[in-house]
């Protein structure tokens, strides 16, 4: 297994992120033949945003998009692509 992702601060407030996984399989029967290798690539980005209050509080969005959202985008954004399964947005609040 391989993983490279990276994080950039863009202001105080706004963070952006992408990544790269990719797996490496071999597989083999249980006599030792019949061998195969299989490796698959996953990617994404994500965005988060971070605001403070004036009396400490945060409120935190952070959002993931994976790799199915790039092979069909216009119909994710209509809604006739099913849901947004492959994707995670996530709101806290701490005070």
């Amino acid at each position: 297994n391989a993983l490279v992702a990276a994080e950039a601060h863009v202001t105080d407030w706004w963070t952006v992120r992408a990544f790269v996984a990719q797996d490496h399989m071999m597989t083999c029967d249980a006599a030792g033949a019949d061998c195969g290798s299989s490796n698959t690539t996953d990617y994404g980005f994500g965005v988060g945003f971070g605001w403070h209050t004036t009396d400490g509080s945060t409120l935190n969005l952070d959002m993931e998009v994976n790799q199915s959202i790039f092979s069909n985008p216009s119909g994710y954004l209509s809604g006739y692509a099913g849901d947004l399964a492959d994707g995670t947005i996530t709101l806290s609040y701490s005070f």
